[in-house]
């Protein structure tokens, strides 16, 4: 009697996305609103010309959020965390760890997106959410199988096939991943702002 062959499915450099809840965010949150209200007042937009959105962002402002007086809580929130994922990464931190290169906030009213992307130059990326009306649009992690030129029709989408992953996003919680996994936010179909503050960090 023939044996019956004998298959195993090994799963290969995984794409490893932190999430955490925020300790005390409802009042991290109120003053962070706080701060951004002010920092919206007298920054106008600072919109790429490759964006094709007209969300609200201080990106090429150089505002340098994470330096100001009213995001140090943040700020130690977004190193603490960055100290987990690097550790759980094995990055090497001899020399003393990463520092925050760039923070800014966007702001997503109804229609708006963001294409898909990556944060290049960096080595981790993230995102705190200070706002998120009922229905904000989710954050989306692309499989680098999303870029192939000839797709199969499946019969299901599962573990194996999923060519995109989304986080629902909630006040108080921060994203954190590899800046080169590419990511998007699905248009907004609500009324309501949708507030977060994004950030790089690398040696």
């Amino acid at each position: 009697m023939a044996r019956e062959t004998e298959t195993e499915i090994n799963l290969v450099f995984p794409t490893p996305i932190q999430v955490s809840e925020i300790a005390d965010a409802d009042a991290l949150n109120a003053k962070l609103l706080s701060e951004i209200q002010e920092v919206r007042k007298v920054t106008p937009n600072g919109l790429p010309n490759s964006w094709t959105c007209e969300v609200y962002t201080t990106i090429t402002n150089n505002c340098r959020l994470h330096e100001r007086e009213g995001f140090a809580d943040l700020t130690e929130h977004i190193k603490s965390e960055a100290k987990k994922f690097s550790d759980l990464l094995a990055i090497q931190q001899s020399s003393g760890p990463m520092m925050i290169a760039d923070c800014w906030v966007n702001i997503y009213g109804r229609g708006h997106s963001q294409e898909s992307h990556i944060h290049a130059n960096n080595v981790l990326s993230g995102v705190y959410y200070v706002a998120t009306p009922s229905g904000a649009s989710p954050i989306m992690f692309h499989s680098p199988d999303s870029d192939v030129m000839l797709s199969p029709t499946f019969s299901e989408i599962n573990d194996y096939n999923n060519g995109a992953v989304g986080f629902e996003p909630k006040a108080g919680t921060m994203v954190m991943f590899r800046s080169h996994v590419k990511h998007s936010v699905k248009t907004s179909q609500i009324d309501g702002e949708r507030i977060s503050v994004a950030f790089n960090l690398r040696f």
